[in-house]
């Protein structure tokens, strides 16, 4: 098996902020994006793109990890649906 390159760019020059990757000879891209930065990537015209998107939490009422997996026409406003869904107390 041939060995791949993964490039990845910390956007807010921090581990723990924003990340941006990518995979040699793939033309997608991959983010990781912590709940508090959603709002600080209305810059990011890449995540007004479909795609696929995970959300990591815990369950409300066992407390053990979950993850949602989910798809968009446009990411970020799909993110920012699912923050105020979380902050109005609906679940997802």
């Amino acid at each position: 098996m041939r060995g791949k390159t993964i490039r990845q760019f910390l956007i807010d020059g921090q581990a723990d902020g924003r990340w941006a990757s990518e995979l040699s000879n793939w033309t997608g891209k991959a983010y990781k994006i912590p709940r508090t930065y959603i709002n600080q990537c209305m810059d990011r015209d890449d995540l007004s793109n479909t795609g696929v998107y995970f959300l990591f939490g815990r369950n409300d009422e066992t407390d053990e990890e979950q993850v949602y997996i989910g798809e968009a026409e446009n990411i970020f406003n799909r993110l920012k649906q699912h923050l105020s869904e979380k902050i109005s107390g609906q679940s997802v």
